[in-house]
């Protein structure tokens, strides 16, 4: 099957939740790599707690964003190649309440951005995203870019989506963020994609490809390297933090 027919597939009427679910469960350590990079703030004032206190915070909304990022990682906790029925299924109930409150909070606020939530908010609602419908992912890519213009989100939030869109679509990805399977999803002019990475903040592709298939124990198909991947060490750009973390 060539990889614009398995993306057909992947979106298409006729496959099982399961299997798509499970082919979006394989796009790994995007979490990961936002989350452990070096922290550059949000530019808003602080609070003791080190949130954002601006005119236009809202705590609440923070606090409820950061919550929902707790239980979509707590369902997320098996390495992708281990999953169970059981294991999607849960999956597949968070993912669905979650979709749900953000289409509400979006309809409310637009993007929520780094004044409205702080960046942990900010970065939680990116990661929300990323575990929701096709369509409102769609949906929420050009209110998430022009978030990132306006300096209210991550650029590499908004690679991570726009790769994950362009697959849907049969589109090779941009930056190198997806795993269809076991293999890297089909990227555009692949010889400057670290040019590109780098433009964003993300770690060399090789180096990223070798982190998603050692913390999800994935197969290591790249001809000429090892089996055993190395995971970067803490506190280099694109480490994981400790314990495993899923988008």
């Amino acid at each position: 099957m060539t990889w614009k027919a398995a993306a057909g597939a992947l979106r298409g009427p006729g496959t099982s939740p399961e299997a798509a679910r499970l082919s979006r469960a394989l796009v790994i350590a995007a979490a990961a790599i936002a989350v452990a990079g070096p922290a550059r703030g949000d530019g808003a004032p602080k609070d003791a707690a080190g949130k954002a206190a601006g005119p236009s915070y809202d705590a609440a909304l923070d606090n409820e964003i950061e919550a929902m990022v707790a239980v979509d990682q707590r369902v997320r906790q098996t390495p992708s190649t281990e999953l169970t029925n059981g294991d999607r299924e849960a999956m597949r109930r968070v993912d669905a309440l979650h979709e749900a409150r953000m289409r509400e909070i979006v309809a409310t606020h637009g993007w929520p951005g780094r004044s409205l939530v702080g960046r942990d908010g900010a970065q939680g609602a990116w990661l929300i995203v990323q575990h929701c419908s096709r369509e409102f992912e769609e949906a929420c890519l050009p209110l998430l870019e022009r978030a990132v213009a306006q300096g209210e989100a991550s650029a590499v939030n908004y690679a991570y989506l726009l790769d994950r869109v362009r697959m849907y679509e049969g589109r090779p990805q941009v930056y190198g963020t997806q795993f269809m399977g076991n293999s890297l999803y089909p990227i555009e002019d692949q010889a400057h994609v670290d040019d590109r990475r780098r433009t964003v903040g993300l770690m060399p592709e090789a180096e990223y490809e070798a982190m998603v298939r050692k913390i999800n124990k994935m197969p290591d198909r790249r001809p000429g390297l090892p089996t055993a991947a190395v995971t970067p060490a803490a506190g280099t750009p694109g480490a994981p933090p400790p314990g495993p973390v899923r988008p």
